[in-house]
């Protein structure tokens, strides 16, 4: 029990005063004091109070006096308190401090009592435990540390549940009133996924092994990029002060001439019916008008009262934009970039700044992206070979697979050029299923045919398919089929070989035909179609019934090819614009959160992006089409690695197996790639 204490001390020991901690307070830099600390050591910088974390020299602003309690309590180091509180009998009584010190504790209640109010306890509750502390031992005190905290709402139960479709903590009262309909799962499933999420972000910053020469480097680049963006911030601003300021000059001239315009309107309008008046009036003037009269009667006013302007019967006031002005704007204002050098080495470093939708930052040194390690390269172990198909055929680019592996659909079609459509037997595991234009052939790996179904020679005009442009599993046998040329979705039983759905060949409520082109089928079996012609993503549910549809304005030129989600989010390929846009519901709306890539062939851009997947350590995976290579990116959009130009030409699509093996289709050919 003593060295279990000591060991819980140690943990809560502040290095400040070193004490124990006394209402810890964790950093920004994630290091842990006492608040009353903080307080005591922070320095006046700049007019601003300024902590300086003795550990790792990080600076944390206190501007305010309440700054200091504002900060992240620790709600560990909290429970640790508590629990050595207990273990020393160092607890007032919970009920009220006037009272003797609490020698006894509810287990159930988590309130430690006095001898008077344990003894109307046990007489009102018989069946809660409650233990003297002087009795407690090693498993109480890990158990009051380690159990869940209350609710909120109910602080008499403990949170027992996630609820998925509120993203909060309940207990079991939460469920039945609120909750009951909801998705939810355990807190033991919940932390083991967070548990895995925090593990490859501590895997990823186990890698970062910088030494001391490359850790001054990433620390002097990073801060001449922190001033750079600072410098850029304010010129953004600037700029677009001053091009507010044009703009708004702009306008009062063009509204000037609309005035001149509408008042000579104005004022014929006003003279027409009163012409014969106006006539004899100014004929009197003329003849009997004192001159101290016509005095009054001159320049303007005349022009403005008597004068009538007759204005073209052509004439038209319309407002013709700056179409080029406005397509600059959306542009962006333009771009940033200064150089600077470091004192070892001549390294150069730029930063570029470019405004466009949203503020991006590029960094490189010596025209080299900066990484925090080496860039992967993936290599292309071998070609993945088809027995069994005809010579006659070709690849599409299309490939699926199935959730078990046990089936692989690859499109094809039929040509005569029979050079790149060699086959062999292969020693893989997985079922093979081909999709040509108006086929779907079975097999196993070792070449035997399951099944042959051939759309084009079916009866039924209805199971013919039309430029078929993606796959995707619905379920371990069931196909979806992005039917272009039919305007529609088709779900094929490779079992069978039986057209079993189709949905979306209706006219939208738009008017516009559907035009599906990449799709994807997520954990929840949702269908997602890209609707390339309608610049669209559209979502289905496993039966085809339309959920609901997201994409970008008219002006971005938005052209979806695949889509793939992960954890909510969804990512999809922009053929036109050589990005992945990655989206992300807040509420009910789907969002744009970020981009990934840009146009160029440098590390981490892209040219004529297409089919998406991820891999089995979480990286996206993008078939970088005109560049002839598959990229791979964190799914905040840091390269990682890619493959030899020169060893695919032309990935069109992607899928990874159970195993973690990648598979590249292309037009010609399947490669294994690691």
């Amino acid at each position: 029990m003593e060295s279990f204490l000591e060991d819980l001390k140690k943990h809560v020991q502040c290095s400040l005063c070193n004490d124990t901690l006394t209402e810890p307070k964790i950093l920004p830099c994630f290091h842990t004091f006492c608040k009353p600390c903080v307080g005591r050591h922070a320095e006046l910088i700049d007019q601003v109070n300024v902590f300086k974390c003795p550990r790792c020299k990080s600076q944390t602003p206190l501007p305010e006096p309440s700054s200091v309690e504002d900060l992240q309590p620790s709600s560990l180091h909290s429970r640790i308190l508590k629990g050595l509180a207990l273990a020393k009998g160092e607890k007032v009584c919970s009920v009220s401090e006037n009272h003797s010190p609490a020698s006894w504790y509810c287990f159930e209640c988590d309130h430690s009592l006095c001898q008077e109010c344990k003894k109307s306890h046990s007489y009102f509750i018989k069946d809660h435990k409650v233990v003297c502390l002087a009795d407690l031992k090693k498993e109480d005190i890990d158990f009051i540390i380690t159990r869940e905290n209350p609710c909120k709402s109910h602080p008499q139960h403990r949170l027992e549940s996630f609820c998925e479709d509120c993203d909060d903590m309940i207990c079991v009262t939460c469920w039945k009133h609120n909750h009951k309909d909801h998705k939810t799962m355990s807190l033991d499933k919940f932390a083991s996924i967070k548990k895995d999420a925090l593990s490859k972000h501590l895997q990823v910053l186990e890698q970062l092994k910088l030494d001391e020469k490359e850790q001054q480097q990433q620390e002097k680049i990073a801060k001449t990029i922190k001033q750079q963006g600072e410098k850029a911030r304010h010129e953004v601003k600037e700029k677009t002060k001053k091009m507010i300021q044009i703009l708004q000059e702009n306008e009062r001239e063009l509204l000037r001439q609309i005035d001149e315009k509408f008042d000579t309107a104005s004022t014929n309008l006003n003279i027409i019916p009163h012409i014969p008046a106006v006539e004899e009036y100014i004929k009197n003037m003329m003849e009997k008008g004192l001159a101290s009269e016509m005095i009054n009667i001159q320049g303007k006013q005349c022009s403005e009262k008597f004068i009538f302007n007759p204005i073209p019967l052509s004439s038209r006031i319309v407002f013709i934009p700056n179409q080029e002005l406005v397509q600059q704007i959306e542009k962006g204002l333009g771009e940033i970039q200064t150089h600077s050098e470091t004192d070892d080495d001549d390294v150069e470093i730029e930063g570029k700044v470019e405004v466009d939708s949203q503020l991006t930052a590029e960094v490189q040194v010596n025209e080299n992206h900066v990484s925090n390690g080496m860039p992967q390269q993936m290599r292309v172990t071998e070609r993945f070979q088809m027995k069994g198909v005809p010579d006659t055929h070709s690849l599409t680019g299309m490939i699926a697979v199935n959730r078990d592996n046990s089936r692989l659909a690859i499109g094809a079609r039929s040509v005569q050029d029979k050079d790149n459509c060699e086959t062999s037997s292969n020693s893989s595991d997985y079922q093979l299923s081909t999709i040509t234009d108006c086929n779907v052939h079975v097999f196993k790996t070792n070449g035997d045919l399951i099944l042959s179904y051939d759309c084009e020679e079916s009866v039924e005009e209805h199971c013919h398919f039309h430029g078929p442009e993606n796959l995707a599993f619905l379920n371990d046998t069931d196909l979806v089929i992005a039917d272009w040329g039919n305007h529609r979705i088709g779900v094929v039983n490779t079992l069978t070989g039986n057209l079993i759905k189709t949905f979306g060949n209706e006219r939208s409520v738009y008017d516009e035909y559907f035009y599906p082109n990449g799709v994807h089928v997520d954990d929840d079996g949702n269908i997602i179609v890209c609707d390339r012609d309608n610049h669209l993503v559209q979502v289905f549910t496993r039966d085809g019934d339309y959920q609901y549809q997201f994409g970008l304005t008219t002006q971005d030129n938005f052209d979806p090819v695949d889509v793939i989600t992960h954890d909510g989010r969804f990512y999809v390929s922009d053929h036109y614009n050589h990005v992945i846009h990655v989206f992300e519901k807040k509420g009910k709306v789907l969002t744009r959160i970020s981009t990934i890539g840009g146009y160029g062939s440098d590390d981490g851009q892209l040219s004529r992006p297409c089919g998406l997947a991820i891999d089995n350590d979480h990286h996206l995976l993008v078939c970088d089409a005109d560049n002839n290579r598959v990229q791979k990116f964190t799914l905040d959009g840091r390269f990682v690695g890619k493959t030899d130009p020169e060893a695919i030409n032309g990935p069109v699509s992607v899928v990874v197996l159970n195993d973690g093996q990648i598979l590249v289709c292309t037009s010609f050919v399947v490669w294994f790639v690691e």
